[in-house]
């Protein structure tokens, strides 16, 4: 009865879970198509180019330290430690983030110019470069709700973001048709309130502790570059087909590449709702149990992109209320990568969970020199139809390294009298 009442409740906390990532995505999905019959090509090339740059945004403007509070979380033993931890690692985040925060706004606004770009800089840059700022709140509350187990409330919570942003986003693009400024201006605006709500539910006291923050960076500081390097596996080929200055395909890309980006949710969501048991697995030392979620996570998201790629055109001319369908050759291209990516990004968590971040960060590396080469010589060669193929093999250095990686760690471990055990 107690295992049937467990299994119960891991059940419903699933459940819980991916509902409340698939049922946002899916409400935006039916809402696009309102978004594309107001938004040109180049608008989409504008959102195209300044959310390419969120990797770098999201290392350099957070840390990642919600990797060193979910490392520390099982270790601690009351509330009062958590919180603690907690208000310290978001007092760093905010402080030194917003100030590194103006300081890559300088910076590309040089780049914009010294480049030529066809592009606006304000206020896009601005708005884009100021959500990512705003959404550390909310990721350490989504973050907190999941290690405590509270699925219910991470569901109201996530169908709460959902609704505000689309309707902020329908206010200014469809209702007030202000095209690329309106979506991001909804966005930002919709992430500012939600920081709000987060900063009071989780009450939140700024607090300084040079102890704290030196064992955060020292855990996380592998991350960072790490993370950025993500810059060269998915985003670096908008800055070199910029260049280009061919507005309609820089658009059909970017709608390309936004719905090879939605698709990816789908592993997000598996990741995000197996992020616990991983650092619980290792935590508790149990090798099969972990190789247990990283083939299911990746089953499962082979069979989702698979399942899609006979109908991507048809998916498109919804997406996009049968304008942009011309997009479909650069979609069915990239979605190779989702595959390659959701096995990279995987044995990457199982990797850092194990406590190789700086390991990971020689991966990263060395995965990131192949993408950026894999990336210069297609879109050299062949343009907008070699930067989609470099998208699908961004990731297969990095695959085959991370795997031979795994294997080895995992394999010393088991051996190992003081390492982790194969009990299930």
């Amino acid at each position: 009865m107690m295992n049937f009442q467990n299994c119960k409740a891991a059940f419903q906390q699933l459940s819980c879970y991916l509902t409340a990532s698939f049922l946002p995505m899916m409400i935006s999905l039916f809402l696009n198509p309102l978004y594309a019959l107001n938004l040109s090509y180049r608008d989409y090339g504008i959102l195209g180019f300044f959310s390419s740059f969120n990797l770098l945004l999201i290392s350099f403007l957070g840390f990642y330290f919600f990797h060193y509070y979910s490392f520390r979380y099982f270790s601690l033993e009351t509330v009062q430690e958590r919180t603690l931890l907690r208000n310290r690692l978001l007092t760093v985040q905010f402080t030194i983030g917003s100030g590194i925060f103006f300081l890559l706004l300088l910076l590309l606004k040089i780049y914009m110019v010294t480049a030529n770009l066809d592009f606006p800089f304000w206020p896009y840059a601005f708005l884009g470069f100021g959500t990512t700022l705003l959404s550390h709140f909310q990721s350490f509350y989504l973050l907190e709700l999941k290690l405590q187990k509270k699925a219910s409330r991470y569901f109201y919570f996530s169908m709460g973001m959902c609704l505000l942003n689309n309707f902020l986003s329908i206010l200014f693009v469809v209702l007030i048709p202000w095209g690329a400024i309106g979506k991001m201006l909804g966005i930002f605006l919709a992430q500012g309130g939600i920081a709000l709500y987060c900063f009071r539910k989780m009450q939140v006291r700024f607090n300084w502790d040079m102890d704290t923050i030196k064992k955060a960076f020292g855990f996380c500081w592998p991350l960072i570059p790490g993370a950025a390097a993500g810059y060269f596996f998915n985003d670096i080929d908008k800055s070199f087909l910029a260049v280009l200055n061919d507005v309609k395909l820089y658009g059909l890309y970017s709608i390309a590449f936004q719905v090879t980006g939605i698709l990816g949710m789908f592993y997000a969501a598996l990741s995000q709702t197996f992020h616990a048991d991983i650092y619980q697995a290792v935590a508790e030392k149990q090798v099969r149990k972990i190789l247990r979620v990283l083939i299911f996570i990746n089953l499962l998201n082979t069979a989702g992109m698979l399942c899609f790629l006979p109908f991507s055109r048809f998916f498109l001319y919804f997406f996009t209320g049968g304008r942009y369908t011309e997009a479909t050759e650069f979609l069915q291209i990239m979605l190779l990568k989702n595959i390659l990516m959701g096995i990279c990004f995987s044995c990457s968590n199982v990797i850092v969970a194990l406590g190789f971040s700086k390991s990971a960060l020689l991966l990263q590396i060395f995965g990131a020199c192949s993408s950026l080469a894999t990336f210069k010589f297609l879109i050299g060669q062949y343009g907008f139809e070699g930067g989609a193929w470099a998208q699908a093999f961004s990731y297969s250095g990095l695959l085959v390294i991370s795997i031979i990686f795994l294997c080895l760690v995992l394999k010393n471990f088991t051996s190992s009298k003081n390492g982790l055990s194969a009990s299930t």
